[in-house]
């Protein structure tokens, strides 16, 4: 964590990797169900480990994962996605 940010850092198979997408909802409690989604997509180098910042929320809460888009065998490809990850405006949240 950083100046009212975090950064979040993802492992990835570099070899292969086509695209990364951080995606991220706000919500004044922690039930991001009926919530708006957005991605931005990563920028820079896609390496071996990735990092992105994010901001941490004024208000409420603060929901997001990172999706990693790879080949896929049959044609097109599929996402490999971290686990969600919530903070408030404070910190990121463990629980």
């Amino acid at each position: 964590q950083e100046d009212r940010e975090l950064v979040l850092t993802v492992e990835t198979s570099p070899d292969q990797l086509q695209g990364a997408f951080l995606w991220s909802a706000d919500s004044e409690d922690r039930d991001f169900r009926n919530e708006e989604w957005a991605s931005q997509p990563v920028d820079g180098p896609l390496g071996k480990d990735i990092q992105f910042r994010v901001a941490l929320p004024e208000s409420g809460f603060r929901a997001f994962y990172m999706d990693l888009l790879y080949p896929d065998p049959n044609g097109g490809v599929y996402t490999k996605s971290t686990r969600m990850f919530v903070a408030d405006s404070e910190k990121y949240l463990i629980d």
